[in-house]
């Protein structure tokens, strides 16, 4: 069990950074977006491994936290541009 959570792990990072220039590069006009195509893409692949409570919006949220994704909108002072 634990070998197996092992290789899903790995994979699912491995998918992180292969995705994580598209993440990158999107437009964040729309900042009411709860999830995007890595998230979604990373989402089905943990769960047809048998993963559950890994829905796009958490792996949106994650990705978020680990900065892979900004979603701030041009005007706050958080954005990346400013």
């Amino acid at each position: 069990m634990i070998n197996k959570t092992k290789k899903t792990l790995c994979f699912m990072l491995a998918l992180i950074m292969l995705l994580s220039s598209a993440a990158c590069s999107e437009s964040t006009e729309n900042a009411e977006t709860d999830s995007a195509p890595v998230s979604d893409a990373v989402s089905a692949d943990l769960q047809k491994r048998g993963m559950k409570f890994v829905g796009s919006t958490i792996i949106y949220s994650y990705l978020q936290a680990i900065g892979m994704i900004c979603s701030h909108d041009r005007s706050c002072f958080l954005y990346k541009g400013n």
